[in-house]
């Protein structure tokens, strides 16, 4: 009877594990850090704008604000770093690229710059609340660049680390990697059979 109560507990065990993982490879939960940092990236700029509407912006009030936008790229970045086994880390980055310029592009045309041109009409070049605007626009702005780049550079370093991982599997045992050779093709990378001798 506690064998057999034994063999239950480890089969449910494997099975919410399975669950579990299946969930974590879910493409639709990884992305959702990608808005997830954008929301926050939005946010920390409007605190930032809020924060300095009515008072001086200084050296170190925009490094603050500047550190805290990049802190929410790299939030946003984690699927790209980690895309799972469902999706490729540059179809992740697909995704962060669309999200992060149509956040970006979309604050400035309709917010920065139609704003800031008020401001500074209506109060002057000293004025403190257009330089809130800009300070807080181009805090999110060089975030959302800092992001762009880095997703090129951390998508092309994630695939050649999967694919380094694919070869070392397929050489090390002969087995032919689960749901692996796939993606790898769909990349357009043609790795070599076990038995081949790199003719």
């Amino acid at each position: 009877m506690s064998e057999d109560s034994g063999r239950h507990l480890r089969r449910r065990a494997d099975a919410l594990r399975w669950w579990w993982d299946d969930l974590a490879d879910a493409p639709w939960l990884r992305q959702t850090w990608m808005f997830v940092g954008g929301a926050a990236l939005l946010v920390c700029a409007v605190a930032g704008l809020v924060r300095h509407w009515s008072r001086e912006v200084t050296l170190a009030d925009y490094a603050v604000l500047q550190a805290a936008c990049l802190l929410c790229q790299v939030v946003a970045l984690f699927p790209v770093v980690s895309p799972g086994r469902a999706v490729t880390a540059k179809e992740n980055a697909g995704v962060y690229e669309s999200i992060t310029l149509s956040l970006v592009c979309g604050t400035w045309i309709f917010g920065v710059l139609p704003g800031g041109a008020v401001l500074l009409s209506t109060s002057g070049p000293d004025s403190h609340q257009a330089a809130a605007v800009f300070y807080a626009g181009t805090a999110l702005m060089l975030a959302g660049v800092a992001g762009l780049c880095g997703a090129v550079f951390l998508s092309s370093w994630a695939e050649e680390r999967r694919r380094e991982a694919l070869r070392t599997r397929r050489s090390g045992d002969g087995e032919a990697p689960p749901d692996g050779a796939d993606r790898a093709d769909h990349d357009g990378v043609d790795l070599p059979d076990a038995g081949d001798g790199g003719d």
